[in-house]
């Protein structure tokens, strides 16, 4: 098992934490941590050799989470909108959040569609809080999904 070098900077609100295995230089990938203290956000990503960035995507629980509701929301009010298509952007921010201490927010965008999945960082029995919006077909939901899929309807959509 190789060793951890891990380096850590500050400027103002900014704090920025490079790490990456002790190898030979051209097998190192830094691993970066770049968070803002002051609005929460946090983005984490890899940095290869070559300056070639990579987002650290979200964990597949989460992914899965978005899936299941959205699936449940196209089920029960697709004539509302159309279905998302199959590329999704995310974001990951890390904060406080959703009356939780040490929570996850993961944001993700496809074709007029956002979701934000709100995770406690608590037991994976623990249900996960979730926001559905289509801002073109002034579409908007909110619910919450447990470790088994299971999705359970909070507030009903919207429109505007």
């Amino acid at each position: 098992m190789p060793g951890w070098v891990e380096y850590q900077y500050t400027s103002e609100d900014w704090v920025i934490t490079i790490g990456h295995a002790v190898r030979p230089p051209e097998w190192v990938v830094y691993r970066l941590v770049v968070t803002n203290q002051t609005t929460g956000l946090q983005w984490k990503g890899e940095v290869d050799t070559a300056g070639q960035a990579t987002e650290q995507p979200a964990p597949e629980e989460v992914r899965a989470t978005r899936d299941a509701a959205m699936a449940y929301v196209i089920e029960h009010y697709g004539e509302q909108a159309s279905a998302p298509g199959p590329t999704w952007r995310e974001m990951d921010l890390t904060r406080e959040g959703q009356g939780w201490t040490g929570s996850v927010k993961c944001d993700f965008t496809s074709e007029g569609w956002a979701v934000t999945v709100y995770c406690p960082v608590l037991p994976p029995e623990m249900r996960v809080c979730m926001v559905v919006v289509n801002q073109t077909a002034g579409f908007q939901w909110q619910g919450e999904v447990d470790a088994a899929g299971q999705v359970t309807e909070k507030v009903t959509p919207t429109d505007g």
